[in-house]
């Protein structure tokens, strides 16, 4: 199966079964938040892509200069970009189609990101769980 049949097999809705328990992860800024996506689709045999660059939320002319997000043929993965911006629905969040927002642009390019072994993965997701307790 090449690339794109497999990026018209994966829907958003399993994409979304895998990834939004992680949204959670308040700790976890675009940079963290990527590399445990990537883990995760990875450890699926997703095809994806990491990119790193700028965007630009265009109502405010406003610029994020360092910004991670993956995607995943049309698809793009950006659960952090309203950490930088705002709440409001035009910043978007999540899972969606590349061309469906308006209000952003995304200016990058794509990175080779190293795999994270899967401890190193554990203590990022759990940071406090893996600390020594005080009385051990």
């Amino acid at each position: 199966m090449n690339e794109s049949n497999q990026c018209d097999d994966i829907s958003i809705n399993r994409l979304r079964l895998l990834l939004n328990p992680y949204d959670w992860l308040n700790h976890l800024e675009c940079d963290g938040l990527t590399q445990v996506f990537h883990r995760v689709l990875s450890d699926e045999k997703i095809q994806h892509t990491v990119n790193i660059g700028q965007v630009i939320y265009k109502p405010i002319n406003q610029t994020i200069p360092l910004h991670y997000w993956i995607e995943v043929g049309d698809l793009r993965i950006d659960y952090r970009l309203r950490m930088w911006l705002s709440e409001t629905s035009d910043v978007p969040h999540g899972i969606f189609h590349k061309d469906s927002q308006q209000s952003v642009s995304y200016l990058g390019e794509p990175i080779d990101l190293p795999l994270l072994p899967l401890p190193i993965i554990k203590i990022i997701v759990k940071p406090f769980d893996s600390l020594p307790q005080a009385n051990e």
